[in-house]
């Protein structure tokens, strides 16, 4: 299985020997972050030969960025769609309209991708709760059964069992589709309601040493229902958010500084099983 990380080009060109000696194999950019292809074509020279690339595409315009002599064989078509552009929540609730709306919005995502011989992912729903899984199934059900392309998930349960119950009814929904996992990561500083109605809110803390075991534990359960691969969220901290911790490394004036947690790339799933 293909261990990958959430980065994006400015991060992995100047981390690029490092990421390598880490044991990263893939990173995972967002398009959108590129507004001048020349940049992108810039940082995906500096991955060449160290690491994949498997980029989040989400217009035509995106796709075209790629240069023709790209290494690359893999494309995601949009980032957590459930919940962001084709949510429910703004098809007045119907799940089955906004299912629609995404699937006939990647259609020619997924024509170009043939033309172009990329593998397109698509899904890449925001976690594997019940609501995301009935979303997906009603995509799915709206796509030609014999479409060439693979499904994407975020999961980010930290709960063993209920994950892995989760993975089960994911892997039950898909059947024999190829199978990624895009985003997953442990928050090490995050808020918590609780009490009566929720009224309280507390700071959860996860030690460095915590994060580093239950990060190597979703690589097993990946790998255990057949992922290709998994990319671990993410380089760094949000820069805005105090409570959303989910970085493997600190990055400031004064360089980088690596967390233990950054080590989970270089643990044998196998052996860890």
């Amino acid at each position: 299985m293909l261990k990958g990380l959430n980065a994006n080009g400015p991060f992995w060109a100047e981390t690029a020997d490092h990421l390598v000696a880490l044991g990263v194999q893939a990173c995972r950019p967002d398009m959108r972050a590129y507004t001048d292809p020349f940049i992108f074509r810039q940082n995906e020279a500096e991955a060449r030969g160290r690491y994949a690339l498997l980029p989040i595409v989400h217009t035509l315009d995106h796709l075209a960025m790629i240069p023709a002599d790209s290494p690359i064989t893999d494309v995601e078509l949009m980032n957590e769609p459930n919940i962001n552009a084709y949510s429910p929540d703004r098809f007045g609730g119907n799940m089955a309209r906004a299912a629609t709306a995404y699937a006939d919005a990647i259609r020619p995502l997924m024509t170009e991708c043939a033309r172009r011989g990329f593998m397109p992912w698509i899904g890449c729903t925001d976690n594997l709760d019940d609501r995301s899984l009935r979303w997906l199934a009603a995509v799915l059900v709206h796509l030609p059964s014999d479409a060439i392309y693979g499904v994407s998930f975020h999961c980010y349960t930290t709960d063993p069992i209920a994950r892995r119950a989760q993975l089960q009814q994911f892997k039950s929904l898909v059947g024999s589709r190829r199978i990624i996992c895009t985003e997953f990561g442990v928050n090490v500083k995050r808020k918590e309601r609780y009490g009566w109605f929720h009224l309280f809110t507390r700071v959860v803390l996860t030690s460095d040493a915590e994060a580093l075991r239950l990060l190597r534990a979703f690589f097993v359960d990946f790998e255990g229902i057949g992922c290709e691969a998994a990319y671990v969220y993410q380089i760094v901290n949000s820069p805005i958010d105090p409570y959303f911790q989910y970085g493997i490394a600190d990055h400031d004036a004064n360089g980088w500084r690596w967390k233990p947690q950054a080590a989970c790339f270089q643990a044998q799933c196998s052996a860890v099983r």
